[in-house]
């Protein structure tokens, strides 16, 4: 959503996506990560420094899949995105890896040490680069160039600056302001955008006008027709079999 207001120049749709994100994000870290400054959850759960499911009245440190702190914590930190930056952030990584890498020697399939050393990049990028050349086979929706990508583009490891987002939009919002107004800076675009909504929800009318003609008024007149030649041609058999029309 934010990608599209950004494209058509739309700065309150650019806030709301934010907005939207820095809600849902906030949440992620609330109910889904623990830390030893920061969790929601008993001390003794807590020490797991993530969930793995969430129910409506409890939490698991497990999948429907499998037990195991390399499925609980690796399931939920995939795929790996440009988002991934900031919901996997140094400071909570840095305690949730060493519980990782413990879980790891107990011994787990290419594709989940992959998601792992993909982890441990965030912390030590020079250590997941050697463990990922290890990797002969990697999950469905992940591939060796994202390992790659992931990997190659993180920041220097600094846990007490927090990585943000930059949104660009600087600038209070005020909504009496034309400045701020949807699509203020490119108004051909956005109305460009609306008229071609506009044609294809005229373009849907008039298949569903069409659409009703011929399954419900072309069968009836048909019927009214046909009947109509009946009439002017009354058809009449005689006893040999005969069929004469008049």
């Amino acid at each position: 959503l934010y990608l599209y207001a950004k494209s058509i120049e739309d700065k309150n749709m650019q806030r709301t996506a934010a907005s939207l994100l820095a809600h849902e994000m906030r949440a992620a870290k609330t109910y889904w990560h623990s830390t030893s400054d920061s969790s929601v959850y008993p001390e003794g759960f807590s020490q797991n420094k993530g969930v793995g499911m969430i129910w409506g009245d409890k939490v698991d440190y497990n999948t429907w899949f499998g037990a195991g702190v390399v499925y609980a914590l690796g399931i939920n930190m995939m795929p790996f995105t440009p988002l991934s930056e900031i919901y996997l952030d140094q400071k909570w990584m840095s305690e949730a890896y060493p519980v990782l890498h413990k879980g790891l020697q107990v011994g787990y399939t290419d594709d989940w040490s992959a998601v792992v050393y993909m982890a441990e990049a965030v912390v030590d990028a020079k250590k997941s680069w050697e463990h990922m050349k290890k990797i002969g086979h990697f999950d469905d929706g992940m591939s060796r160039s994202n390992a790659i990508w992931w990997i190659a583009t993180r920041p220097p490891f600094n846990p007490h600056h927090p990585i943000t987002l930059d949104f660009d939009s600087p600038e209070p919002y005020d909504p009496s302001s034309p400045h701020h107004a949807a699509g203020a800076s490119r108004p051909g675009l956005v109305e460009l955008h609306r008229t071609l909504i506009g044609l294809l929800l005229l373009v849907v009318l008039l298949v569903g006008v069409g659409l009703a003609i011929y399954t419900v008024l072309l069968p009836k007149l048909m019927r009214e027709e046909g009947q109509g030649l009946l009439g002017q041609n009354p058809v009449s058999y005689d006893t040999s079999g005969t069929v004469n029309v008049f």
